[in-house]
């Protein structure tokens, strides 16, 4: 009770009022005794509120902390009222109470402490926290929390937790979330998907924690998130391995299984369910004894358990049975997993069946004996080109007929060479050439030295080895000794060869005759009927002119077919030695040969990189210009040619391509025919000849020509060349 008089203030206390403020009973109190007993901080909240009121309100309530004589701090909390104001409206009387409140001051600050504390430790955890309401809106979050969810703090501060969820998960979260509060799940632990700022999903694990006030009103939720989309990725990672492996085993050929690093067996493929007609359950562990063979089964266990105890793989060929009754040989191989530490974790095992295997090495090996026996006693030798390599392999029966000595040799194409006559070298290299070029077996004879200088002859029959991309990479193949046959035959030989050289002859004179003996008459007869027409011209009615154009006409075009069948006879008797020839020069030359034809018809003539090839220059031009000369004359307008070329395997493949009328399938091999024409001389001029000379020249380089055509839309002319000739 205080009392306000014109000198001053007068206050009255209780001893519980006293005790308060540790002033022992009957203390006669002063402004100034109180005033020492306050924190020095709250002395002005004392002066305002109770020893010189500025407020003049009816009610005054504060709160001071006072220091005892033992220097502890007790809180106070005072509530004064005014109950007599003069007539200017100044208190002159106010009467409280007062009551220790220090107690509640420190739960306050304890809990303002935890409350602290919790807040610096969430800050600081590498989980997310989040607080969000029962309303679902977020209040607080880490900064754990932002980072992972990809938001800025104050980006998601009143932003509703459902929006962080997966779109499929929101429905499910918020049933979870109201039994939480309903206590129908004591605690809230899952699996969840948030989608990020970035629209990303990443999974987390979730632990939701419902907080409630004193009234058991739910006011809040807590929830810890820890990012688990690794270990999420990771795990199907594995899921789909572990299903690849299964869908692996269970399509390969072969049986196969895994065991505990014990040998226990807790997996088979399907393959072996099928083979063997079993179950799981029966196979199950060390089930699959009973499918053993007794004569075997002892050791197949020995030598299992000694595999399972040393931790090495297992490898052993036994007999296992089929559901049909019957036991095949397997190759039965286990290779242990382990880890790290080098400890087995499991066995993972196959079975391959090798019964036909070993049936057909039991066959091969007779057909090796017979073999042998058939080589040894037809004395024949076999051998081997590595074409990659350039080196020979042959049996010692090659080098008894190559009078080869036994032991280190130069084994290369070129030192083999030295073992032939020398005029055979180059007719041997033909053969191998056409081989290489065309894929057909070599079949040829030649003559090798003896040591008395006479002469063997050998027979050589190989075939091509191809990769699987078409390249070469060897020639196998036998030789055999055929001088026995070539003695008894060779006086047939020599008169065979004599005929033929005779026809060669005949052949040579037939193309002197042609050259000479029948152009010259032809060309008297186209003569003499044209001076006929001009001195009797104006004596000759219309069809006696008409009959002499015709004979004239006759006499060129013989003359024409006499030149083309010389040109075709001559692309082997006359055919020149193989040298390398840039084919970009051969072009050069035709586009000279056929530029006025080219300027008459304004044709346009298109090339792509040309390669350089062994071959004959003359019938290179010769063979590119009549089918460049063949696109032009059966292209309309202005003819537009293209001439390419591309490399594959062992042969250049050269194209030449028009727009021109084109030709039926059908007639694709009758155009390379002598004397064939499609179409009639009123139509195009020609002999029908011409692609036949290039048939001809393509396949004297072993190579080969056809044609890619569609009517009225162009065709394409292709030929190869072989790379190389040995």
């Amino acid at each position: 009770d205080h009392v306000f008089t014109t000198k001053g203030l007068k206050m009255i206390w209780s001893d519980q009022m006293l005790n308060l403020f540790n002033f022992p009973p009957g203390t006669k109190i002063t402004p100034e005794i109180v005033t020492g007993r306050v924190h020095s901080d709250d002395r002005n909240l004392l002066t305002d509120n109770l020893l010189d009121p500025k407020d003049k309100s009816t009610i005054h309530t504060w709160e001071n902390r006072v220091i005892w004589p033992d220097n502890t701090m007790h809180w106070i909390h005072i509530t004064g009222q005014s109950t007599h104001h003069d007539a200017v409206g100044n208190m002159l009387r106010m009467k409280g109470i007062a009551f220790d409140i220090t107690d509640r001051k420190k739960s306050e600050t304890e809990i303002r402490v935890s409350e602290e504390r919790y807040r610096l430790l969430s800050d600081t955890m590498l989980q997310g926290v989040v607080y969000f309401g029962v309303d679902g809106k977020i209040f607080r979050v880490n900064p754990a929390f932002c980072q992972l969810i990809g938001y800025e703090e104050n980006d998601l501060l009143e932003k509703n937790i459902k929006q962080l969820f997966h779109p499929d998960e929101i429905e499910i979260i918020i049933k979870e979330l109201d039994k939480l509060m309903k206590k129908d799940i004591s605690s809230l632990k899952q699996e969840r998907k948030f989608i990020r700022k970035d629209r990303k999903i990443i999974y987390v694990n979730i632990n939701v924690a419902y907080v409630k006030n004193t009234d058991d009103i739910g006011e809040y939720f807590v929830t810890h998130i820890e990012d688990i989309s690794k270990r999420k990725r990771a795990e199907k990672k594995l899921k789909e391995s572990k299903e690849k492996f299964k869908l692996l085993a269970n399509t390969i050929p072969q049986l196969a299984w895994i065991a505990r690093a014990d040998g226990y067996i807790n997996w088979y493929n399907q393959r072996w369910y099928e083979y063997t007609g079993t179950t799981q359950k029966q196979m199950e562990g060390w089930g699959w004894q009973q499918l053993q063979h007794p004569k075997y089964l002892s050791g197949v266990v020995k030598r299992w358990k000694a595999s399972i105890a040393t931790g090495e793989s297992f490898e052993m060929v036994f007999p296992i049975l089929g559901k049909d009754g019957i036991y095949r040989d397997f190759l039965t191989k286990s290779t242990p997993l382990k880890d790290n530490n080098g400890k087995v974790e499991q066995w993972f095992g196959t079975n391959t069946d090798i019964s036909e295997l070993k049936k057909i090495e039991k066959e091969l090996e007779s057909s090796r004996e017979k073999l042998s026996i058939a080589l040894e006693n037809g004395n024949i030798g076999t051998w081997e080109w590595n074409l990659l390599t350039n080196e020979l392999i042959w049996d010692e029966r090659t080098e008894k007929m190559f009078f080869i000595q036994p032991g280190p040799t130069d084994r290369s194409y070129s030192a083999f060479e030295n073992y032939l006559y020398e005029e055979d070298i180059s007719h041997f290299k033909d053969a191998i050439a056409h081989t290489l070029a065309t894929g057909e077996p070599l079949e040829t004879v030649f003559r090798t030295r003896t040591v008395d200088g006479n002469s063997n002859y050998i027979s050589a029959k190989a075939i091509l080895n191809k990769d699987d991309f078409g390249n070469n990479i060897n020639m196998a193949g036998v030789f055999f000794d055929v001088t026995s046959m070539k003695k008894g035959t060779e006086q047939v030989l020599i008169k065979l060869n004599e005929e033929l050289l005779r026809s060669n002859r005949d052949l040579q004179q037939f193309a002197y005759v042609a050259s000479h003996d029948l152009q010259e008459p032809l060309r008297m007869v186209s003569s003499f009927t044209q001076m006929l027409l001009l001195r009797y011209e104006d004596k000759l009615d219309d069809d006696g002119k008409e009959f002499i154009s015709y004979a004239v006409d006759g006499c060129k075009r013989m003359y024409d077919l006499l030149n083309a069948l010389l040109a075709y006879s001559r692309v082997q008797t006359k055919g020149k030695e193989f040298v390398k020839v840039d084919l970009e020069n051969v072009f050069e030359k035709v586009l000279q040969n056929l530029s006025l034809k080219i300027t008459e018809r304004n044709a346009v003539i298109n090339k792509n990189d040309l390669p350089a090839l062994y071959a004959d220059e003359n019938q290179m031009i010769q063979l590119i210009q009549n089918l460049i000369d063949n696109g032009i004359k059966f292209s309309a307008g202005s003819p537009k040619i293209s001439i390419s070329s591309r490399s594959e395997n062992d042969e250049y493949i050269i194209s030449v391509s028009d727009e021109g009328v084109g030709i039926s399938e059908e007639y694709y091999e009758r155009v390379f025919k002598i004397f064939q024409r499609l179409v009639t001389r009123q139509e195009y001029e020609g002999t029908g000849i011409g692609l036949a000379i290039c048939k001809r020249i393509v396949e004297r380089h072993g190579g080969k020509i056809w044609i890619e055509s569609k009517p009225g839309k162009g065709s394409t002319f292709h030929f190869s060349i072989p790379k190389y000739f040995y």
